[in-house]
């Protein structure tokens, strides 16, 4: 199936987070940050909490999904996570199970997946049984 082929690309690419590290000053070691002077502190300005991670705060393009596409789309997820061999990608698929569930969600509830795809999908174990069930599907 296309859209889980797609998920499972995707989703470790999310997971990513890569920034250098912080810039030294010149003629400071790694060790020596707490014995150089400092300037006086500058105040932080104080940030506002984040929002909550959730399916509701998934974005402007972000629409209400079916109960049973939502089902569906946890049970997904969850073989996904299961199946992931290296703790990295597990890792990584949990970390991101949000966006997976949402994405598959909004693809089920949008091109109206039939009672039999449903049925199919939650009774799926493997990623493989899954791709079966979803040969017939639009492709995102």
């Amino acid at each position: 199936m296309r859209l889980l082929a797609a998920l499972l690309v995707i989703a470790p690419l999310g997971a990513c987070d890569l920034q250098p590290p912080p810039k030294q000053q010149p003629g400071q070691t790694p060790g020596s940050a707490a014995a150089a002077p400092s300037a006086s502190p500058t105040p932080t300005p104080a940030l506002p909490p984040a929002p909550p991670l959730d399916a509701a705060a998934a974005g402007p393009d972000a629409f209400d999904v079916t109960q049973k596409c939502l089902d569906v789309s946890v049970h997904i997820a969850d073989v996904m996570i299961k199946e992931a061999r290296d703790p990295g990608s597990k890792a990584a698929l949990e970390q991101d199970k949000t966006r997976i569930v949402r994405r598959a969600a909004e693809g089920c509830t949008r091109d109206q997946w039939p009672d039999t795809a449903h049925a199919c999908f939650l009774k799926a174990e493997t990623v493989a049984a899954m791709e079966i069930c979803g040969k017939d599907l639009k492709s995102p």
